[in-house]
């Protein structure tokens, strides 16, 4: 029983210095484009400056979203180190804000 105990402490914590390797990497790669905080900056389009947090575009398992900002895909950034996206940042930016509202439609009142 301890034996099997100290095995499986032993795997853990290999597993724990795996994740930290993977996240020094990944946090390099990204260099310029988070902080200290798990934000990262995205220029959207060249229209739209958009900071938000890791988790957030990550949230949604499976998604485009999470595939690019989990290191699976080369993000290209512009001359300031943000995220360039080539997409339109008005639309991004609603994108941004339905996930920030845990994906609930806000409520509008019509304007007359």
């Amino acid at each position: 029983m301890w034996q099997r105990l100290k095995d499986y402490r032993t795997e853990i914590l290999r597993e724990k210095v795996e994740w930290e390797e993977e996240r020094a990497m990944l946090m390099s790669k990204f260099r310029g484009s988070f902080d200290n905080k798990g934000l990262v900056s995205l220029d959207v389009g060249g229209s739209h400056r958009i900071k938000t947090n890791l988790d957030l575009l990550t949230e949604v398992k499976g998604s485009l979203l999470e595939m690019m900002f989990s290191g699976k895909l080369e993000l290209h950034k512009n001359e300031k180190g943000n995220v360039f996206l080539d997409r339109d940042g008005e639309t991004f930016l609603t994108l941004v804000n339905y996930l920030r509202n845990r994906r609930e439609i806000p409520a509008f009142d019509s304007i007359r």
